[in-house]
């Protein structure tokens, strides 16, 4: 009898390592995988179901908006995840999580022409749709702005529920209840995500489609993965923190006279300009715009418009047009004033590191959000 194993299935006892000071196997839980939860599911179904009813009420056809989508000029980084032609049927988008990250974004530039209503329930529904995404995928965050956050997405899952209440609520909606708290928990949530696991599987099925060996496949695999590891580790690990393309002497006396005043005060020696500039894995060109300030809310913010790069061995100046911007609500975008002031600003002085494209509507220059920007809060 003292031989007896006693055995079970499930959850049958409390965790031993709930007995650690500082870990719990149900507190905070997993984080969220924000390309599976939010831009295959939530953003997946429901922008489609907001242009069927867009198509529906004939502000707009299925043809019109993939022209759109087609002759859309996207550039920088947008220009590499051009989003996927919409089906008739529009029950679903069918990209990847970032090319509907991308079609969120410049979506409201594509189809404001065709909405005559910009106050209409629907159109608002998309709006605040595309600022929850904007907090969610914010590299830094305030508490103030999770706050924040957590109010628009209660208001979007009730106003969603109100407009819809014959498609009812997928579970992954219910977790976007519960992002405020992971982000309290475990920070931001963009450092989070399956995708780089994905990523790394993707070497795994390149190399059984391109050898056509399934005999032995793990072993197989295991060898040539092994391989290529030790091809990398015979290179330097890290990249160098600056790279740039095609650097040549900077002739300071050949530039305007604003350049010139702008670079009197930050002046490094060995100056070199170049067209582009890889810093921290982020590329940099001329005609990008950088935040440089924010303003009173986060309503009015100035932007850097690029004219010059600087590299230097331990880091980047950039040249840029000072240009005021106002919050546009009905596109969901900044609109940029006119050049003000010629300023030389270090690569870590700006209000956020990553640059955007400055796009043409109605005339005006604008400027979309990729993320919130960090607030003083």
């Amino acid at each position: 009898m003292d031989n007896i194993i006693i055995s079970s299935e499930g959850i049958k006892f409390r965790s031993i390592f709930n007995e650690l000071s500082t870990f719990h196997v149900c507190q905070a839980g997993l984080p969220p995988c924000l390309a599976h939860d939010l831009f295959e599911c939530v953003i997946a179904y429901h922008v489609p179901l907001l242009l069927k009813c867009f198509t529906e009420a004939k502000f707009l056809t299925v043809d019109t908006l993939n022209h759109k989508i087609q002759t859309f000029q996207q550039q920088h980084s947008d220009a590499n995840v051009r989003p996927a032609a919409l089906s008739i049927q529009m029950k679903r988008l069918s990209g990847f999580a970032s090319q509907n990250w991308c079609f969120l974004r410049i979506l409201p530039l594509l189809i404001a022409e065709f909405i005559e209503e910009k106050n209409s329930d629907l159109y608002q529904l998309l709006l605040l749709l595309h600022q929850i995404v904007e907090f969610i995928v914010a590299p830094s965050i305030s508490i103030s702005q999770i706050a924040y956050m957590k109010i628009i997405i209660e208001d979007y899952l009730d106003k969603r529920q109100k407009l819809f209440p014959h498609k009812p609520l997928r579970p992954k909606h219910h977790y976007l209840t519960h992002y405020a708290v992971q982000m309290l928990q475990l920070g931001p949530l963009c450092q989070f995500s399956t995708l780089r696991f994905e990523s790394k599987h993707q070497y795994f099925k390149r190399c059984i489609r391109n050898s056509h060996n399934f005999i032995n496949v793990t072993g197989m695999l295991a060898e040539k993965h092994q391989l290529y590891q030790a091809y990398l580790s015979s290179q330097p690990r890290f990249s160098p923190t600056i790279r740039s393309d095609n650097c040549v002497d900077f002739d300071i006396e050949s530039c305007s006279s604003d350049i010139r005043n702008a670079l009197c005060k930050k002046h490094p020696s060995n100056l070199k300009v170049c067209s582009k500039v890889n810093f921290r894995g982020i590329w940099y060109q001329k005609g990008l715009a950088l935040p440089v300030s924010l303003g009173e809310n986060s309503f009015c913010l100035s932007f850097g418009e690029i004219i010059v790069i600087l590299p230097s061995d331990t880091s980047v100046h950039f040249v840029v047009w000072i240009r005021e911007a106002v919050y546009d609500i009905s596109v969901g975008c900044y609109v940029l004033k006119s050049k003000s002031a010629v300023r030389c600003i270090d690569a870590d002085s700006f209000a956020d590191f990553y640059p955007l494209p400055i796009y043409l509507h109605h005339h005006e220059d604008v400027v979309i959000l990729r993320h919130q920007i960090l607030d003083s809060i």
